[in-house]
């Protein structure tokens, strides 16, 4: 089943967030398991929403390639939500980035 996982970073900025998400942009796309990825600027922050075919692959990939590049005492609030459905149109190549 699929499993939506959204994560919250208090006082991270588009800046930050720019940089981290291009370090593992490649990585995350070839990552098994990874169907979608999606951000937003919240108040005093930033959310991301990722969608995964499972809960392990997510926390796979999140321990070993987002815990790594974080400041020391940074950390993300996630949760996850399983999905009834989730259909994704396939990409022609492009990233909306």
């Amino acid at each position: 089943m699929a499993v939506m996982v959204t994560t919250e970073i208090l006082r991270q900025t588009q800046i930050g967030y720019d940089a981290l998400f291009a370090k593992i942009e490649a990585e995350l796309k070839r990552a098994p398991g990874f169907l979608v990825h999606y951000s937003h600027r919240l108040a005093d922050g930033w959310r991301h929403v990722e969608v995964w075919e499972t809960n392990e692959t997510a926390n796979t990939f999140f321990e070993n390639n987002i815990l790594p590049l974080l400041p020391a005492g940074r950390k993300p609030l996630r949760t996850f939500q399983d999905l009834h459905l989730c259909v994704v149109k396939p990409s022609k190549g492009r990233s909306s980035k």
